[in-house]
């Protein structure tokens, strides 16, 4: 059996702010990781993985814990940013 996951650990994956984002609204729904995977119908790894920042997630696991949270994915010009009210901008910085 693997150790307790401790409360809040920074996000460390590429995708820090869609994880900061994420672990955020989880929080103010009130639901635990478990909870949120349940909702989601995904596993518990999958909510660990979003919240550490992991880039490893499919795009439809990751949109069914967007859905259970609430969130939306948005791909938009550069130039529609800016009107937009939360917003968090993914760079990928891969070579």
């Amino acid at each position: 059996m693997s150790a307790p996951r401790r409360r809040h650990d920074p996000p460390r994956g590429p995708l820090v702010g869609l994880a900061e984002l994420a672990a955020s609204r989880r929080r103010l729904l009130g639901l635990t990781q478990r909870a949120a995977a349940e909702l989601a119908n995904v596993g518990i790894s999958s909510i660990y993985a979003l919240e550490d920042g992991s880039d490893r997630l499919t795009l439809e696991i990751l949109m069914r814990i967007l859905d259970a949270l609430g969130l939306a994915l948005v791909v938009a010009p550069p130039a529609m940013l800016p009107t937009a009210t939360q917003v968090v901008i993914l760079n990928d910085q891969r070579p």
